[in-house]
């Protein structure tokens, strides 16, 4: 008997508690978005997917600390995903657009040795790494290093032969890559969307 009391107070008490602190809570959830300036912001990277917070700071004139907030409370409420690159920290929007690699894809285009990079393994699949370092004119530890950061995040697969490295774009994304290039380097390379 005494087990059935306590148990029907538990849900009485558990009913009160979800009563009193409901509305903090739902409040909390509704205004993520009330604030304007998070809203500009939200915007903001919703056309400029894979920006960095230096870049976003820049360009809506917001102090780093003050985007700090804003894009915790923004990614809290889940309208917004931070993608960790090698020197910076990324944002997307959340609303199913980019998938991780494709977020990947974007990040990496905003450095340009790796976009180079990208460029020429889609246009020749099975380049070579000293191919590569002869296409950019930089030397082969770097060319190796950059390669290495596409390589683990998943875009490119390897081909040995040898002492040669032979690399080629996982198959399916060669499409996201060149949709992700900017027009000038479309034309130099031949690409068409």
């Amino acid at each position: 008997m005494w087990i059935k009391i306590s148990f029907i107070l538990a849900l009485i008490g558990g009913f009160l508690a979800a009563i009193k602190f409901f509305p903090p809570i739902a409040g909390r959830i509704g205004s993520i978005l009330d604030n304007k300036k998070r809203k500009e912001i939200l915007e903001y990277v919703c056309e400029n997917p894979g920006r960095c917070f230096e870049e976003i700071a820049s360009a809506m004139d917001i102090k780093r600390d003050s985007l700090r907030y804003h894009i915790k409370r923004l990614s809290q409420g889940d309208y917004i995903v931070i993608e960790n690159t090698d020197n910076s920290r990324r944002v997307f929007p959340n609303h199913g657009t980019f998938s991780g690699l494709e977020r990947k894809i974007i990040s990496m285009s905003h450095n340009p040795t790796q976009l180079k990079i990208l460029a020429l393994i889609t246009k020749y699949p099975g380049i070579r790494n000293v191919d590569l370092k002869d296409e950019l004119g930089i030397s082969k530890s770097a060319v190796s290093w950059h390669v290495g950061k596409i390589e683990s995040a998943g875009l490119l697969s390897c081909r040995k032969s040898g002492t040669a490295r032979h690399y080629y774009i996982r198959s399916g994304l060669e499409r996201i890559i060149v949709e992700n290039l900017p027009e000038e380097m479309r034309k130099n390379y031949g690409f068409s969307v």
